[in-house]
């Protein structure tokens, strides 16, 4: 499949999310994108999510998920300036606070955000609707796209060539512990070992979402 097809596929399956399948496919996507970091937080008690949807705890990065597609303006910039005041009041030093959305967001509610920014200058406030998301998505390794679409654009083999390529770069560099170069590499939420030999994969489920293990095996 070519980059422009794999694009338009990733921006529709993330149009069409909705409710809690849109805040589990966004946490899955922060899971791999700050994978020693990222902590999801749910709805619970009196206080709710305390306006954090999920958190990098060390970078000091929020976020808040909201499938805002056919959403009334007025609602969303509601939305927006709500969760981001209630955020700011609940937590404290926040480098970034990061706005998920499933669709274009238009220049009206841009702007809107652009007023909020001088009242919150040491945050550093984002919106990533699904074509950014899309960006964050396209540069990570096969089976990281995988795993955050929860379907498989590239099939077995493509996913294991990719495998097999890291693995061999860290053969390459003498590197029996591949952690690292997996980690540098993006390779996220993949438990590697190392003994010499053939590429294996187990699947397992953890947390209720799939993960694909892959053990280099002799």
């Amino acid at each position: 499949m070519d980059k422009n097809s794999q694009r338009k596929i990733i921006e529709d399956k993330i149009r069409v999310l909705e409710g809690d399948s849109f805040q589990d496919f966004c946490n899955r996507l922060c899971l791999n994108l700050y994978p020693n970091d990222y902590t999801p937080v749910r709805s619970g008690g009196i206080e709710g999510d305390t306006k954090n949807d999920g958190y990098c705890p060390k970078a000091r990065i929020f976020f808040q998920a909201h499938a805002t597609r056919q959403e009334p303006l007025s609602k969303t910039k509601s939305k927006i300036e709500a969760d981001l005041k209630g955020c700011i009041s609940n937590y404290s030093d926040i480098k970034s606070w990061i706005y998920l959305t499933n669709d274009t967001l238009p220049g009206t509610v841009h702007k809107f955000v652009d007023a909020l920014r001088p009242k919150y200058l040491d945050v550093n406030i984002e919106l990533w609707d699904h074509k950014k998301i899309a960006d964050q998505i396209s540069g990570l390794p096969k089976q990281a796209v995988t795993h955050i679409l929860d379907i498989n654009l590239f099939g077995d083999s493509e996913i294991l060539e990719e495998i097999k390529g890291l693995l061999g770069k860290s053969k390459n560099e003498g590197n029996k512990d591949i952690a690292s170069s997996a980690k540098q590499d993006h390779v996220k939420n993949m438990k590697i070992g190392y003994s010499g030999g053939k590429v294996q994969s187990l699947k397992s489920k953890s947390n209720d979402y799939k993960k694909v293990i892959f053990l280099y095996m002799g």
